[in-house]
């Protein structure tokens, strides 16, 4: 619904209207609640695994793409069209409104100079790359900045929804803040208070999120498979173990109400 009916909706006339960032951000914050809502994860999950999680575009990605295209055709106009002539206008006197800034900012984000963009003329589908490799880029280097999200960032390649992980389901929403790295244990409470260390469902190790995931007897015993697996990240996802550990999570969240 919000991809379909809202999105569309707030950036109608993307190409040509100018917002200040307080706008985007905005929108951004918005369009991060509503994946959060749709995962059923915690509030602290970092912004980069709702992003990776989310496939959706960030709005200012979007707007990137919409104002070098614009700007791509506006070059192509016919000499007699009151848009081209304005925007000829406008260099000779030397004038740079809001719109001419935000596109000068969408070539720097691809890594596009000025003299290279009036010699080139790219493609729609050679601008939409380029805009999702700099964004992607980007995601990827904010992600390295986060510690919860170790085991994520070595295991998602690229930006997108998960097809047949999550549902409307408590145990897929712990799942989610698992991937996060946000499940909330007493390992990572002991992060901001100090505080016991062992597992509340069987007393014996330290809880965390491989511990529930794959060793704690009170839950089912161990799992011979890796953690990426059992948070179905990586290559192919095996559904039937991710559902053994959503099941796992849901008994560990009834040891551990408070």
């Amino acid at each position: 619904m919000w991809k379909i009916v809202f999105v569309p909706a707030l950036t109608f006339g993307n190409a040509v209207v100018w917002h200040k960032n307080k706008y985007w951000e905005t929108l951004e914050r918005t369009q991060r609640e509503v994946i959060q809502f749709a995962l059923g994860c915690r509030f602290n999950c970092a912004k980069e695994f709702l992003e990776g999680e989310g496939g959706l575009s960030l709005f200012l990605e979007r707007e990137v793409q919409s104002k070098l295209r614009y700007g791509r055709r506006l070059k192509n106009l016919g000499e007699e069209r009151w848009a081209r002539r304005l925007q000829e206008l406008k260099k000779i006197m030397s004038i740079k409104t809001c719109w001419d800034r935000r596109l000068d900012r969408a070539k720097r984000m691809i890594g596009c100079a000025n003299k290279d963009w009036e010699a080139g003329n790219m493609s729609d589908k050679e601008i939409k790359l380029l805009v999702l490799e700099a964004f992607e880029k980007k995601w990827r280097e904010n992600m390295e900045k986060k510690s919860s999200l170790e085991v994520y960032r070595k295991h998602r390649i690229k930006r997108g929804g998960v097809l047949g992980i999550y549902s409307n389901s408590g145990g897929s929403g712990l799942l989610a803040d698992a991937r996060a790295g946000m499940l909330n244990t007493r390992t990572l409470k002991n992060k901001y208070k100090i505080g016991e260390e062992h597992c509340r469902a069987c007393n014996k190790g330290r809880e965390d999120i491989k511990h529930i995931i794959l060793e704690c007897e009170a839950v089912g015993g161990a799992r011979s498979i890796e953690l990426s697996s059992a948070l179905g990240l990586g290559g192919i996802v095996d559904k039937d173990e991710v559902q053994m550990s959503k099941t796992r999570l849901s008994l560990w969240r009834n040891f551990t109400w408070e």
